[in-house]
């Protein structure tokens, strides 16, 4: 299968590391990436979908440039910091991440200064 023909991932894998994915499906998501960025793909794919952005470490830039390409996408955004958040009063991250799921969130993009966050989420 090429590229061009490698459909893109209808699974429910996490993207966390890229030797997550096989060569095929990372030529397809680059190629999915490319039409995106040329025009050339025009679907909303992420629309009726809520897409959760957890910023337990503060970016300004990233979290923007997230938000931005995530509405381009369609998907409805919801941001939570840290700071304005049930964290600050000792929350813990999958106490969090469990709230955020139970009101309906089907994605979630999370900067954390803690490498294995993610994992645990």
């Amino acid at each position: 299968m090429t590229a061009a023909t490698t459909p893109a991932r209808t699974d429910d894998r996490d993207f966390l590391a890229i030797p997550d994915f096989s060569a095929p499906e990372l030529l397809a998501l680059f190629d999915l990436a490319e039409r995106m960025r040329t025009g050339a793909y025009n679907k909303k794919p992420l629309a009726g979908q809520t897409l959760a952005m957890i910023f337990m470490k503060a970016s300004t830039r990233t979290r923007v440039s997230f938000e931005v390409a995530a509405k381009n996408l369609s998907a409805d955004v919801v941001n939570i910091a840290a700071a304005s958040s049930s964290v600050a009063k000792g929350e813990s991250l999958i106490d969090t991440v469990k709230t955020v799921e139970a009101l309906g969130a089907q994605m979630l993009v999370m900067r954390h200064s803690s490498s294995g966050a993610p994992y645990l989420a």
